[in-house]
């Protein structure tokens, strides 16, 4: 026996409840994964730590900054002294001229048109600058030597083949008095160094910056690829079910053939836009794999984005004067400006002393000794009997004014002046950037909730010609039309959604906090490359926790590799969607818990934990951007924790909730009383939660005492 109409139509109004009643509750639940694809969970701040950690753009900036270090070294090595050491041996044989032949011949019977003599020369000393501009240059000598001379002065005391040695151990010093003189002037180089090291920095934090701001739009890029997908996914399996109904129809002579090829239109219409939406789904994947530098193979992974986009309707956020003030402070790009403003007034210094006349105090002192042995010549250096010093001034001055140093001067002048201009239209960038941005939030606040209404009602149209269906008083054609208004309202929703968390992300781009957001220190982040090479391919599974990619990681001593760290991706289970449309039909006798109960149990839960002074448990009810009163959530949880240990017991009770819901957030009023050893007190508390994967998380907090 076949069925009725009126069975047919309870079958198709079970099929479209079953698909937005249930279908959505899966991919909230099961992530609606695509079949046969296995994909890992992905969490926005577990994303934006490995785009920090093994994103190439960064590692590059990182490379960059830290060779300024030695660069700073470098500039700094000028005041390491040297060491300085040399031997020279020297052997002469030559004709005297007539003045030689008188001069070096002592006796007039002894006479020589030839002089003879060998040399050595040995000295060592330290060499060096110091800060105030000195050069200086401490050494010992020693010179042995025998000639011809040496010879005629000693043989009468009958001494053959001598050699005299001569010592020397002095300082030589040149102190600069005007040009090139004193600590600010040696240490220019330096300080510029240094101030460079800085600007590196700058561009380090502007691409990090750069790279997790697109990292995140990369991610909610993602989420909406995603959400597209399963909504072509649903609107195809509403098609094949829709499909399926008709035929049996048909075959009961109850429809049109035409309205069948309506049916199969439709369903090869949405597995077309199935198809794009999963090819765009592949590039957003691939893009979130480039972020975090990895190739992404044929079967890998589909990372799954966990986190949903929040509407934050803190309005401080969006106080003009405040979010420039904090852009002054922290965008690199502007504070990149104003280091090199601080180099160029080093700059200009320098070359102002650079003008100034050359006049430099030099001076020497030293000790002689002179032996036949290089000991007796030491000995006699030390007797402090032979001693020589010279005391002087050098004058140096360009005869036409030094055209070079003044033409540097102006050119440095000239170069601040433009800096400081940049710095000006830096700000006034800043503050129309900013105006934008805060546009941009109003504006997608404004579309969020639009859309949000417009799916609302949407739904219920849909709801409507589905009961009209039931009655016969419709046909499935306009419950196809019906559906796929739905599909795009609630494709708008989460466009708004997402163009409202990418508008988050350019304001807190503009104010230069978006690392604080997710707690990043740059100068603190550890690079992890993972080289495609040295990775190990998809293991066998050995038990059923193990499943999944093991990345092993290797390094490389005495010509073998060893393996230092792996990191195990597991793979979830594939979600389990049930196939039978008609549990639909029960599922609307099912009252799932209401997000008033939710929200009540939430706060239950946190009374009970500060009433139990367990900390731990207290602040994870606290949203990592909570902020009241003055506290952010770090210290608010330390005021807390400090009140925990002060007081002997505290006895928190809360009643008469009154819940105002929202989509993800909700605020919340209710009548607390507070009791512990050092204070009673009752009083109206509000709360204001947003829903963080599911749970809900306290943003804001204020108490007004009865």
């Amino acid at each position: 026996m076949g069925l009725t109409k009126k069975g047919y139509c309870i079958i198709a109004v079970s099929i479209c409840l079953f698909c937005y009643l249930f279908l959505p509750a899966c991919s909230v639940f099961a992530k609606d994964a695509p079949l046969n694809v296995k994909y890992t969970p992905l969490k926005i701040n577990q994303f934006v730590g490995m785009v920090c950690k093994q994103n190439f753009n960064i590692v590059y900036k990182k490379l960059d900054w830290q060779k300024t270090f030695e660069k700073v070294n470098k500039a700094r090595s000028i005041f390491e002294p040297d060491l300085v050491a040399s031997f020279t041996t020297e052997q002469n044989s030559t004709q005297n001229t007539a003045e030689e032949y008188f001069d070096r011949t002592n006796s007039a019977f002894i006479r020589s048109d030839e002089f003879n003599e060998k040399n050595n020369f040995y000295k060592t000393g330290i060499e060096g600058l110091l800060p105030s501009g000195a050069r200086y240059d401490l050494g010992l000598s020693l010179t042995d030597s025998s000639n011809d001379l040496v010879d005629d002065r000693w043989k009468n005391e009958g001494i053959t083949d001598p050699w005299e040695y001569q010592s020397y151990f002095g300082l030589k010093l040149t102190q600069p008095l005007l040009k090139n003189a004193w600590i600010p002037t040696t240490t220019a180089n330096i300080k510029m160094a240094d101030k460079d090291k800085d600007i590196s920095y700058q561009d380090y934090r502007l691409e990090v910056l750069r790279v997790v701001g697109e990292a995140l739009k990369g991610y909610w890029e993602l989420y909406y690829a995603q959400k597209q997908y399963e909504i072509h996914k649903d609107s195809v399996d509403i098609a094949m079910a829709l499909l399926k109904t008709n035929e049996e129809w048909v075959k009961e002579g109850k429809m049109p053939e035409t309205q069948l090829y309506d049916a199969k239109a439709g369903l090869l219409l949405r597995k077309a836009l199935l198809n794009d939406a999963d090819q765009k789904l592949t590039e957003t994947q691939n893009a979130v794999y480039t972020l975090i530098g990895q190739p992404r193979i044929a079967d890998a992974a589909r990372y799954y984005p966990e986190d949903s986009p929040l509407a934050e309707k803190d309005n401080r956020l969006l106080v003009h004067s405040f979010i420039f003030e904090n852009a002054l402070k922290y965008r690199p790009d502007y504070l990149k400006k104003l280091i090199t403003a601080q180099k160029q007034d080093i700059k200009i210094a320098y070359a102002k002393n650079q003008k100034l006349p050359q006049v430099d105090f030099k001076a020497t002192c030293g000790l002689n000794g002179l032996a036949l042995s290089a000991g007796d010549a030491m000995e006699e250096m030390t007797s402090f009997d032979y001693i020589t010093w010279s005391v002087g001034l050098a004058l140096n001055v360009p005869l036409f004014g030094g055209k070079d140093a003044k033409s540097e001067l102006k050119a440095a002048q000239y170069e601040r002046r433009k800096t400081l201009l940049q710095i000006k239209a830096a700000e006034v960038r800043l503050a129309n950037e900013i105006n934008t941005t805060i546009n941009q939030v109003k504006n997608a606040r404004e579309q969020v909730e639009k859309n949000t209404e417009n799916a609302y009602l949407r739904n219920k149209m849909l709801t409507i010609e589905i009961n009209r269906l039931s009655l016969g008083h419709s046909n499935v054609q306009a419950v196809l039309g019906r559906e796929k208004e739905v599909n795009k309202a609630r494709k708008g929703k989460v466009k708004a959604n997402v163009i409202m968390a990418k508008s988050l992300v350019n304001l807190r781009l503009s104010e230069g906090t978006l690392l604080d957001r997710f707690d990043i220190t740059v100068n603190e982040i550890t690079l992890e490359l993972n080289i495609p090479a040295l990775e190990a391919r998809e293991t066998d599974t050995v038990t059923d926790d193990d499943k999944g990619k093991r990345k092993l990681f290797l390094e490389e001593k005495n010509n073998n590799y060893e393996i230092i760290s792996d990191i195990l991706q597991t793979i979830p289970e594939k979600p389990q969607l049930v196939k039978t449309p008609l549990i639909a039909v029960a599922k609307k006798n099912i009252k799932p818990i209401s997000k008033k109960d939710s929200v009540i149990e939430t706060l239950n839960q946190w009374l009970s934990a500060w009433s139990a002074k367990d900390m731990d448990t207290y602040a994870s009810f606290y949203d990592s951007n909570f902020y009241s009163d003055g506290f952010n959530k770090k210290n608010w949880v330390k005021r807390k924790r400090g009140l925990a240990k002060k007081y002997d017991f505290i006895n928190v009770t809360g009643s008469k909730f009154e819940v105002e819901q929202k989509e993800q957030t909700c605020e919340v009023s209710f009548f607390q009383e507070y009791e512990s050893s050092g204070l009673t007190a009752q009083g109206t508390k509000w709360l204001k939660l947003v829903n963080k994967g599911g749970l809900w998380k306290i943003s804001q907090e204020s108490w007004k005492e009865k």
